[in-house]
């Protein structure tokens, strides 16, 4: 029967610890028809930032798993909102990225992954996976620096001329586009 094994494979539990990278612009992930054994831990690590909103499919299995939540840890998981919720299920593990959709109130004039500044929503901090959106509500012209590796879901433009947006940042901050 084919089988996903993670660690040593031994059956033992113990420190044993693997890295499985998942694309997150595709739906869905691994998929095995037999037994998911995991000896150790597992790091969950998106080689793009996941597309799809809330819950993400990291490995679909056979069924008959001892493995639990505590299993998975997310990699950067300081650049995901509350560090991601992982589920175990008879046939799935998933991880919940807590993505909102976020809106710029002009706080201040950098958009980093959380900090202090709550530039979004009037209350609200960036996170990976995050949907953003840069509408007329500062009602004066923006500058706006990008600082890290910012990796958003969306990022909408919806402004009028009222209301100008001009951004700085470093190559590889992870947005592209026009």
């Amino acid at each position: 029967t084919e089988r996903i094994v993670v660690g040593d494979g031994d059956g033992t539990t113990g420190t044993d610890s693997t890295t499985l990278c998942c694309d997150g612009s595709t739906a869905g992930g691994i998929t095995s028809t037999g037994l998911l054994a995991v000896n150790g831990t597992v790091n969950v690590d998106f080689s793009a930032t996941p597309t799809s909103t809330g819950t993400y499919v990291v490995l679909n299995h056979g069924g008959g798993t001892a493995a639990t939540a505590a299993n998975f840890a997310l990699a950067n998981s300081s650049s995901y909102r509350g560090g991601g919720s992982f589920n175990v299920t008879a046939t799935q593990v998933t991880v919940d990225l807590n993505q909102l959709d976020l809106t710029w109130n002009g706080t201040t004039a950098t958009w980093e992954i959380g900090g202090a500044d709550t530039d979004w929503n009037a209350t609200d901090q960036f996170f990976t996976g995050d949907s953003v959106t840069f509408d007329d509500t500062p009602a004066t012209p923006q500058t706006i620096a990008m600082t890290g590796l910012l990796a958003p879901k969306a990022v909408n433009l919806a402004n009028t001329s009222l209301v100008a947006y001009t951004f700085s940042g470093t190559a590889g901050n992870g947005i592209s586009g026009t």
